[in-house]
């Protein structure tokens, strides 16, 4: 991939996070597909996580839930949604409901 970014950027947090999803290849970047394969609407997406027990039950018990989130860069919110609900872990991450919401 021969993307160049025009914008600088800084990541969404404070914290110290790792990446779990992100890159700019299949290997390291599960949102990374040729458009025959899926939607590329996250291909430059990065999912940042923390280290977790295992234990969780609701989001609150993961050690990333209700981290502060800043701005990456400067700019106009063009898109703001209020009516996201938060998915309760079922079985190994698997969402009750989630909505995508992408970048305009």
């Amino acid at each position: 991939m021969d993307y160049k970014t025009k914008t600088n950027l800084i990541l969404p947090f404070r914290n110290t996070l790792m990446v779990s999803n992100g890159g700019r290849n299949s290997e390291t970047n599960n949102h990374f597909r040729p458009a025959s394969q899926g939607p590329q609407n996250q291909l430059y997406a990065y999912d940042f996580r923390t280290e977790t027990t295992g234990k969780e039950v609701s989001l609150e018990d993961y050690p990333v839930f209700g981290i502060e989130v800043i701005s990456p860069g400067d700019g106009v919110v063009a898109q703001f949604r209020t009516i996201l609900v938060d998915g309760k872990k079922k079985t190994n991450y698997e969402p009750v409901r989630f909505q995508q919401v992408s970048n305009l």
